[in-house]
């Protein structure tokens, strides 16, 4: 899961909606569980991976961009047993 916050994408009085990718990644994923979209400007989402299977260690990343332009990227190493992942 994480949560995009886009009240500070550009200037803090635009609306800029933004583009996500969120995806589990690692040697012993089976489905990866990549799930990407977009949020509207001025909001606070919470996003969450489509199913996902695996096990080992994993890296959860999340790339958000704005017309093709990066803006953030965040990774986040964890563990993942089955469908569960402990991060």
């Amino acid at each position: 899961m994480a949560v995009i916050d886009t009240y500070y994408a550009g200037c803090c009085i635009e609306e800029v909606p933004v583009q996500y990718i969120i995806t589990i990644e690692g040697d012993g994923v089976l489905f990866p569980g990549t799930r990407s979209g977009s949020v509207p400007g001025m909001s606070r989402t919470f996003i969450h991976t489509g199913f996902a299977f695996g096990f080992g260690s994993v890296t959860i990343k999340c790339l958000v961009t704005n017309q093709g332009k990066l803006l953030e990227e965040r990774t986040k190493p964890g563990f993942m047993l089955g469908f569960f992942v402990l991060a």
